[in-house]
């Protein structure tokens, strides 16, 4: 998921692929330290991983949504 993120982050001229990839960019990092430091308390460790997913994904809504409505015409492209 990161390296798709990270390839459409490159690619794209808006602003939203930066912010998402940089949420899962941390949200791997995360994994990666509680598979490093086991004693790690799981409640923080869910905590961490819920509070990076749902901006991810309302961003991710919102874009799309822009997306949307700039298709159908009724907002002007800021390109």
């Amino acid at each position: 998921m990161l390296a798709a993120l990270w390839g459409i982050a490159l690619t794209s001229n808006r602003f939203w692929p930066y912010w998402v990839t940089a949420w899962q960019l941390i949200a791997v990092l995360v994994h990666l330290q509680m598979v490093i430091f086991a004693n790690i308390l799981p409640a923080a460790y869910g905590y961490v991983t819920m509070y990076l997913a749902f901006p991810m994904v309302l961003l991710m809504l919102a874009a799309s949504i822009r997306h949307r409505l700039n298709l159908w015409g009724r907002r002007t492209s800021p390109t």
